[in-house]
């Protein structure tokens, strides 16, 4: 297997002088760190960094800084293979694909092995490989080429492990701290369904709508607004999915409340053997096989333990409540797919939709819904011709926008919006990309008197970013700046003159009120082609350098918004409750 592993590794001709590398990980800092006393002859950055930040570092370097090797939407095939190659091999008695639920899990690691391939591919045969520290890059930068892979850092002490947890402690709220202890060590319900709300009771036929996080939460509860004769239950499988006041027509509850205490500790080792035997018979998928050699399956035996707990908690709503169809808003997350193929098994109709403005999941998933819904002609377009969704299986029908304030007098404009987002999640180095895009946005809010708003996503910190703010800007502009965190409300963006991201889908948010969106499209960290997709279909209007973002006056005066059906089509209150009666009839009439 090795040797099939180091068939991607080049062997140049010995004519070429090996090179000293230095391969930077996403986490450590290029410029504090014992290798800067060192001479490299070449320079990668496994994180996502700009133009400046490269520019910098090369001068520090006396070498060019490149980036790891793009991931590529052509590449996600690979991935798909991989997930595939077990497939109906680990179902349970209830037509669950144990192997679908949980390796889907893995996809990134999966994507970062073939970027990985792609970058060892170039590298010379003697080249001495350096990483910044140790870890999963260097572990398969080591699998790939065959050769040991040096590390600067070693393994953290006992000290340093515990001073990073506290860190990274600080930047969560007391009830995000409980929620992420509650899924690490409680994912299975048996101590937080001891203080679980009872469970919802249904005299008639209701939608079951399986939520895990806020955003998911509150598209599912403007869907449900919009058949007001129907019933919905919520059913949350985190506490940040949980909706204060929702309509009339909506209950919510935890899912916690359906768990029991039974153990079906003889499944788990009937289904795991399964596992053991598939992975075992999958030596020939290079990816796969990676995988096992790095230790990433070690945690299956959990993952399988927590996921049958949480499928006898969906079984008992199913057993306990009317459930006549399943309206999933993320069935990229394994907790809340498992309703829609339970659904699926009884031959309840199913539809499925995305919380956000594109579901790049939907690349490397199977789609199990009846029906998926497209929010416009945009993300319909990403779902058929990107994904390569069946075009008879989308339908596009958004939910209504909330009314619109009667607040659009030009005096009233008196900001921009910098949406930020959780970029360390795909490699983004956050510090650097505020470093270059801050200082010249923070003058031109200054130059335009506007303030300078960055509204966070809800998985960034406030205590961080701000941190981060104030390394980037100087005290004048720092004064100007106000952090915003929480729900993104009518009111901020009513205020807005412009705004400005990389790829978050507050573009569409804004484009589809009328708000010109700018995207920096020198930063564009992702590999799912979101910004592309923006791009075309005019939800924002592309920068291609810092330098740029002085010259958004002059191209505000020339903005033209796109046509709204692109974006949005909102769904007729009709067409949504039959197709939550008859979906695939209603799909083919479309």
């Amino acid at each position: 297997m090795l040797t099939l592993l180091k068939s991607q590794f080049v062997k140049l001709p010995r004519s070429l002088s090996p090179m000293r590398v230095l391969l930077l990980h996403p986490e450590d800092d290029p410029e504090s760190g014992p290798w800067i006393r060192k001479q490299w002859e070449r320079v990668v950055d496994l994180g996502v960094a700009g133009e400046q930040t490269y520019a910098r570092w090369g001068d520090m370097f006396h070498s060019p800084v490149e980036q790891i090797p793009k991931f590529e939407i052509r590449d996600f095939s690979g991935v798909r293979e991989a997930l595939a190659a077990g497939l109906g091999r680990v179902v349970d008695e209830h037509g669950l694909d144990w192997w679908e639920l949980i390796s889907i899990r893995f996809h990134e690691q999966i994507a970062l092995i073939l970027r990985l391939e792609k970058l060892v591919a170039q590298l010379h045969s003697n080249d001495e490989l350096f990483v910044t520290r140790p870890g999963l890059y260097s572990q398969i930068l080591s699998l790939l080429s065959g050769r040991n892979v040096q590390c600067f850092r070693e393994r953290g002490s006992h000290f340093g492990r515990t001073r990073r947890v506290f860190e990274a402690a600080r930047k969560f709220s007391f009830d995000q701290l409980l929620q992420i202890l509650g899924d690490k060590y409680d994912a299975g319900y048996q101590i937080r369904r001891l203080t679980a709300r009872q469970q919802a009771r249904f005299d008639s036929s209701v939608v079951l709508m399986p939520v895990a996080q806020a955003n998911a939460a509150r598209t599912a509860i403007a869907y449900a607004a919009m058949v007001p004769d129907r019933q919905f239950l919520l059913v949350t499988t985190r506490q940040s999915g949980c909706i204060c006041a929702p309509p009339e027509n909506v209950v919510s509850a935890g899912l916690a409340s359906y768990a029991t205490a039974n153990s079906s500790v003889r499944e788990c080792d009937h289904l795991l053997a399964r596992w053991q035997r598939v992975e075992t018979s999958l030596g020939l998928n290079r990816e796969i096989s990676a995988l096992k050699q790095l230790g990433v399956f070690a945690s299956v035996t959990k993952m399988l333990r927590d996921g049958l707990a949480i499928r006898d908690a969906w079984l008992r709503v199913f057993e306990r409540e009317p459930v006549s169809a399943v309206f999933c808003n993320d069935d990229t997350n394994p907790y809340t797919h498992m309703p829609l193929l339970l659904a699926q098994q009884r031959r309840l109709p199913t539809i499925a939709c995305h919380h956000g403005a594109l579901d790049g999941g939907q690349l490397v998933k199977r789609s199990h819904a009846d029906i998926v819904l497209a929010k416009g002609r945009m993300e319909e377009d990403y779902l058929v011709n990107t994904c390569r969704l069946p075009e008879e299986k989308v339908v596009v029908g958004a939910p209504s926008l909330p009314p619109k304030r009667k607040t659009d007098r030009l005096s009233e404009k008196s900001s921009i919006v910098f949406f930020s987002e959780p970029y360390a999640l795909d490699g983004g180095r956050c510090r650097e990309f505020y470093r270059e895009l801050l200082p010249p946005l923070a003058d031109l809010a200054l130059g335009m008197n506007r303030e300078l708003v960055v509204k966070l996503h809800p998985m960034e910190s406030v205590w961080e970013r701000r941190k981060f703010v104030n390394a980037a800007l100087s005290c004048r502009p720092r004064e100007n700046v106000r952090i915003v965190e929480g729900l993104l409300s009518e009111e901020l963006l009513d205020r807005a003159s412009f705004a400005i991201t990389v790829q978050s889908t507050a573009a569409v948010d804004c484009t589809i009120r009328g708000i010109p969106v700018f995207v920096c499209a020198w930063l564009d960290y992702s590999c799912y082609g979101y910004l592309e997709q923006f791009i075309r279909f005019r939800a924002g209007m592309p920068l291609r350098s810092p330098a740029e973002i002085a010259s958004i006056p002059s191209l505000l005066a020339n903005f033209s918004a796109p046509d709204p059906d692109d974006l949005l089509q909102t769904i007729s209150s009709e067409k949504l409750a039959q197709l939550l009666t008859e979906p695939s009839k209603m799909a083919m009439a479309v």
